[in-house]
């Protein structure tokens, strides 16, 4: 099942409202399975290039179908397949906490990424929002 643009507005929304909560200002971006942009948003005052970060943390954490931060421990500082894909997908793919997968049951439908606060704090934010989808009736994978 396709992400379709009503849910994905609304991780963004839900995204928007826990970064509020946190008293943190941040770039939100759903993409689908392919890695490309359904619904972005960007809060005052965050950082110019943050919404082009969220988007590369998305599109690593859908087509690679695990967080970014993972992909980030995996690769480690440097590595050559980061840079490689960066490069590739013309700057599409940051390997970084702040990006998840978006499930649908078994099927990745597509990733969130989030940037512009500590990575710690963007991937809480990210995370808030799958749990607002999962309230809508998708149970997010484990």
């Amino acid at each position: 099942m396709a992400l379709s643009l009503r849910v994905a507005q609304g991780m963004v929304q839900a995204g928007v409202a826990a970064a509020e909560g946190q008293g943190i200002q941040v770039s939100i971006v759903i993409v689908d399975a392919g890695g490309y942009l359904i619904a972005a948003a960007r809060m005052d005052q965050t950082p110019l290039l943050a919404p082009d970060i969220a988007l590369g943390k998305a599109a690593a954490a859908a087509l690679f179908r695990c967080p970014s931060a993972e992909l980030a421990q995996r690769w480690g500082p440097g590595a050559a397949i980061p840079a490689a894909m960066s490069i590739r997908m013309g700057g599409r793919f940051v390997a970084s906490q702040g990006g998840l997968p978006i499930f649908d049951g078994e099927e990745c439908v597509g990733g969130i990424g989030v940037s512009g606060a500590a990575p710690a704090q963007d991937e809480e934010v990210a995370q808030a929002a799958i749990e607002a989808r999962a309230g809508e009736g998708s149970v997010p994978r484990p």
